[in-house]
């Protein structure tokens, strides 16, 4: 009642009014201990002219996001992050086109997991801007065959939940801020041929696993902060080598002459402790880049 008598919503903790027409323009209810659910009636869903909603680090457990949300058309930014919905995330939100930022982390909800549901999610999300770090809600995603969010601003360790896509083929995610290690092994990830992680900040030894996967032919791990000796190589499929710009060290491991498809071979700017003859690559009948600048 207070709230509609009111004249001066501009001066309530976590109320933006716009300045000349008084009318709501953001609401930020995070970290406010609020719980239950959200009624589809609820005044929230009347402010017409709302562009920031933060409902973040709050108790709607039990609760579905609201449908209702995707009618609040001027939204830019809504944060629903560890605010326990669950559920499936109310595909509506893909009417919010004038949206830059959605943050989703950590919340209980269930992705559309089919294609059909992924693309009209987000196929008029056009203005989006994703950031902060990558959800960890693949699980579920047991027919992905191809996964690119890379050039992001995409934060944190990488994902655990991609080691469970057993049909995954390519997967991209170059040019973000990912940091730590990978995950120490992947037993499902068989299928993949294409691998982007390169331009992140991922650190400690390459996993063995990720030389070792019978099918892979592109992998890209450059400008990243891997270190440790050189990896032993373990298939054979590999045509486009990339791992420059690390903190690699030692002498490249004799596994490297298995890799008689290689075309591209990148090992630059690292830390190579021996000599390097042109018997280490006699073998690279189909070679036309290689990269050893400054390795020594």
């Amino acid at each position: 009642m207070s709230w509609n008598r009111s004249m001066n919503r501009g001066r309530w903790d976590g109320v933006t009014c716009d300045r000349f027409t008084g009318h709501v323009t953001g609401l930020d209810l995070n970290g406010k201990n609020l719980e239950g659910t959200i009624h589809p009636n609820s005044s929230i869903f009347q402010l017409c002219h709302i562009q920031m909603l933060d409902l973040s680090l709050n108790n709607f457990w039990g609760s579905q996001i609201p449908p209702s949300i995707g009618e609040l058309a001027s939204l830019m930014h809504l944060n629903l992050s560890h605010s326990m919905f669950e559920g499936r995330i109310p595909l509506k939100i893909s009417h919010l086109s004038k949206l830059v930022l959605l943050d989703l982390f950590s919340l209980y909800s269930n992705f559309q997991s089919s294609r059909e549901g992924f693309n009209m999610l987000f196929r008029n999300l056009t203005k989006l801007e994703l950031e902060s770090k990558i959800p960890d809600a693949f699980s579920n995603f047991q027919k992905l065959t191809h996964l690119g969010l890379h050039i992001n601003n995409f934060t944190g360790p990488f994902p655990s939940s991609l080691m469970n896509l057993t049909k995954l083929e390519v997967l991209c995610l170059n040019d973000n801020s990912l940091n730590g290690p990978l995950p120490f092994s992947a037993n499902e990830l068989q299928n993949l041929k294409y691998v982007d992680l390169s331009r992140n900040s991922l650190n400690e030894s390459i996993p063995s696993w990720m030389l070792s996967l019978p099918s892979l032919s592109d992998l890209h791990l450059e400008y990243n902060n891997f270190s440790g000796p050189f990896p032993e190589f373990k298939t054979n499929s590999m045509e486009h080598l990339y791992l420059s710009q690390n903190q690699l060290s030692g002498p490249i491991p004799h596994s490297l002459r298995d890799l008689v498809n290689l075309t591209y071979l990148s090992l630059g700017s690292n830390n190579l402790s021996c000599e390097v003859g042109a018997e280490t690559f006699s073998t690279m009948k189909k070679i036309y880049n290689l990269d050893l600048s400054y390795s020594g």
